[in-house]
């Protein structure tokens, strides 16, 4: 027996519901009976829509696990053009280290406090660009 299956699907992003009315195989009969999915092949378009769906989650687990371990051990430092200060930072931009060269002692206070936040800040946007560069291929980019 030949019947209509309505399978609910979803377009390769996995975000559009959509409803696929296509022959089916019929098992059982009456109005209970329960429908398969259309066969594609030796298999229902159900198992490999999931085959699929499975494989592109291995997919991004793997991107994710690679990202994940690349951001985990990213540091950046840098160090001030007149190199009185050079500052590193860890993955969350905290600072991790902090060298202060011999032009840091001509320097005031204020001056050298200032080149020590600015030259951290420096250290942190470069660890940010850097681990957004490791997510590019986890988003497609």
């Amino acid at each position: 027996m030949v019947a209509l299956a309505t399978i609910a699907t979803h377009d390769r992003s996995g975000r559009f519901p959509m409803v696929n009315r296509s022959p089916g195989i019929a098992l059982g009969t009456g109005a209970g009976s329960v429908r398969s999915a259309p066969m594609n092949g030796n298999q229902p378009d159900g198992a490999v829509w999931l085959e699929d769906y499975r494989r592109r989650l291995d997919d991004l687990r793997e991107r994710a696990e690679r990202a994940q371990a690349e951001i985990d051990g990213l540091t950046a430092t840098v160090t001030s053009p007149d190199g009185a200060v050079s500052a590193t930072v860890d993955r969350t931009g905290a600072l991790s280290g902090l060298v202060l060269g011999p032009t840091a002692e001509a320097l005031g206070r204020e001056r050298l406090a200032a080149l020590v936040v600015s030259t951290t800040a420096s250290a942190s946007a470069e660890v940010t660009r850097r681990a957004t560069e490791a997510l590019g291929p986890l988003l497609n980019r």
